[in-house]
């Protein structure tokens, strides 16, 4: 019988991304032709959906998103290495999208240093990365079905079960557009899979370790450290902060403390201004859109243009929603059982995503192991969330997460493009489950 539940809640979320990507293809072919600024229906590829981008990513075709600010920013560092901050001149006036810390620029570095072909480099690092979240979500999805479904597959079924997630991986819209784009954030999503593989597991260390090399490329996740010590994890604390300390005084040693200054300036800069581009996924995305109604040419919705100006009406409720969101991740309280010591783990890296001014899509592949996490718990779990009100919330937010929905941008210059902000919205809807299991959890 329970086997049976199993390949019933499996078929559920194969079939709600099946569903998915047919309505948004359904959506997609009546809207043919439209034109939505600079983009047809705002997407990179032609078909406009999340199976095109699984299409190009399985042919190979991949962008540098990521690679090629990096190797900009290496370039104007190599040649100019008096000239003024790389952040300054790059990021503030050259708007070009180098907004990572200076300790990344090791990358292109020893790539340059070994002469390494770097393009080929990237391309395998990308489906490693790809292979290592298949795999690590997985094992969570496994590992939690143990706890809470207490049953053992077999070697055959563990295998299926490879299989399937594989093939979720290969068509969720926020890992396969961050691989087509060329995007570090494939990395990450590695990096915070494995990383939740290890702390469920017991792993503190590895945990630290893995988040530790996220922070080292996205600095917000550095607040985990701070939910470390306030949980009193030593192991991971530590481990943590010995990474980002590793790669923060190899940086520093490299491309000197003036350029980690400058970085703060630029971080400074995102945050005031942020990006009213549609694919950015947060408060701030979804204020400054709303702006771009009367003044499209400043606020930029559909196409990816200048960073928009500073308005305290965007600013001030993105910061403060942040604070409310990572403080409530911060404080939710500490709790040895294993469901709420995982909801926990993954409240505080979605609240993390959430939280920052610059969500864009891609960062919310996070989400996908997240998912692995909970589906045993909702389906399986004996505590409050196995309620039919919890797993619909599940299955809505995993079909606004795992598709692309690219006929929503007709929307853009209404009073209703809010509703671009579907993947916001989504990702919210699974940090109240998160945090609802979190707090049973105490009162359990």
């Amino acid at each position: 019988m329970l086997g049976l539940n199993i390949a019933i809640a499996l078929l559920i979320a194969v079939t709600a991304g099946r569903f998915g990507h047919g309505l948004n293809q359904a959506l997609t072919g009546a809207c043919a032709g439209v034109k939505v600024g600079n983009n047809d229906c705002g997407s990179d590829f032609p078909g406009c959906n999340t199976l095109s981008h699984s299409f190009h990513l399985l042919m190979g075709n991949l962008g540098e998103d990521s690679w090629w600010p990096m190797q900009e920013a290496f370039n104007y560092w190599s040649k100019y290495p008096d000239d003024k901050p790389i952040y300054s001149a790059l990021l503030i006036d050259g708007n070009t999208r180098f907004q990572y810390p200076p300790s990344t620029l090791l990358i292109p570095l020893l790539l340059v240093t070994f002469r390494a072909n770097q393009e080929q480099f990237y391309f395998l690092m990308t489906y490693f990365c790809l292979a290592s979240t298949a795999i690590a979500t997985s094992a969570i999805a496994l590992y939690s079905l143990r706890e809470f479904g207490k049953t053992l597959l077999s070697r055959n079924e563990k295998l299926l079960f490879l299989v399937i997630i594989s093939l979720l991986t290969l068509t969720y819209y926020p890992i396969v557009k961050a691989s087509t784009l060329g995007q570090i954030q494939v990395w990450l999503t590695a990096a915070f899979a494995i990383s939740l593989c290890c702390y469920l597991s017991g792993r503190h260390t590895l945990a630290g370790i893995m988040v530790g090399l996220m922070a080292s490329v996205k600095p917000q996740y550095g607040i985990f450290i701070l939910w470390g010590i306030i949980r009193r994890d030593k192991q991971f604390v530590l481990a943590s902060l010995g990474t980002i300390g590793v790669s923060s005084i190899i940086g520093a040693s490299v491309f000197g403390m003036s350029t980690y200054f400058d970085y703060l300036q630029g971080l400074g800069y995102l945050s005031r201004h942020g990006e009213a581009f549609y694919a950015n996924q947060s408060v701030n995305g979804l204020a400054n859109r709303i702006f771009s109604i009367y003044q499209p040419e400043l606020y930029p919705n559909t196409g990816f243009g200048a960073f928009p100006p500073y308005n305290p009406w965007v600013y001030y409720p993105t910061i403060i929603t942040g604070i409310v969101i990572l403080v409530t991740c911060l404080l939710v309280g500490r709790n040895k059982q294993t469901y709420g010591r995982g909801a926990d783990y993954c409240l505080m890296a979605l609240g993390v995503t959430i939280a920052s001014p610059i969500a864009w899509e891609h960062h919310y592949g996070i989400l996908f192991p997240v998912f692995a996490f909970l589906w045993p718990l909702l389906w399986f779990g004996n505590t409050f969330a196995e309620s039919h009100r919890s797993r619909l919330v599940f299955v809505i937010c995993f079909l606004l997460s795992s598709n692309f929905i690219s006929t929503i941008n007709i929307l853009a210059p209404t009073f209703l493009n809010f509703l671009q902000s579907y993947l916001l919205f989504a990702a919210l809807g699974v940090f109240v489950l998160l945090l609802n299991v979190r707090r049973r959890c105490d009162v359990a």
